[in-house]
């Protein structure tokens, strides 16, 4: 993993190909099969990440400063009908973990997303379900995308083809944080020359 890790931040230090991708931590892995249709095996929230060398030569993973996403696109090409109305309930949720700071979204606390997690599986099927990460630690089988929507407290660190809106939500975020900066010392190094 670690030298997966390190090729790609090393990839994106020089430039080779940095804006040919994006990664993203998943978070909640949903697997669902629909008979005759396509196969749903993606996270249920998404956040654009990046990776950082340390001194010690540790990596580490941060959140990048646009909004997490709740992946609900294969539920609406499935025209599971549901859909809709799940995204309308969990969407603001998910959007109260990027603004509260003592709410941080993590992969690695539970408490910050397994309400999103549980109310996705209840909301966009009947028959769906949440297992925790503490039921697939204690043995609970990650199965194959079944005919029942399962989501499981997992997560994900995945590198994807980069998409067009994330550029424009990445320079909205880098012009909030420029109109917020108290004085020039705020703003960063590299960004001084454009402001």
């Amino acid at each position: 993993v670690y030298q997966g890790l390190f090729k790609l931040h090393s990839m994106m230090q020089v430039g080779a190909g940095s804006s040919a991708f994006e990664l993203v931590w998943g978070i909640g892995v949903a697997r669902w099969r629909k008979p005759g249709q396509m196969t749903v095996d993606l996270p249920v929230i998404e956040q654009l990440v990046d990776i950082d060398l340390e001194e010690n030569g540790d990596l580490v993973v941060r959140p990048r400063l646009v909004r997490p996403q709740l992946v609900m696109a294969p539920y609406l090409a499935l025209e599971v009908p549901q859909a809709h109305q799940a995204q309308v309930a969990l969407e603001p949720m998910l959007r109260k973990r990027h603004e509260d700071p003592d709410l941080t979204l993590s992969p690695f606390d539970p408490f910050t997303h397994e309400d999103i997690l549980q109310g996705a599986a209840a909301r966009l099927t009947d028959s769906g379900r949440y297992a925790s990460r503490a039921e697939v630690a204690d043995g609970a089988e990650v199965a194959l995308p079944g005919p029942d929507l399962t989501i499981y407290g997992l997560w994900a660190l995945y590198a994807r083809p980069r998409s067009e809106h994330v550029r424009r939500e990445d320079l909205q975020a880098i012009a909030r944080k420029v109109e917020q900066a108290k004085d020039e010392s705020a703003i960063p190094e590299p960004l001084r020359g454009f402001v």
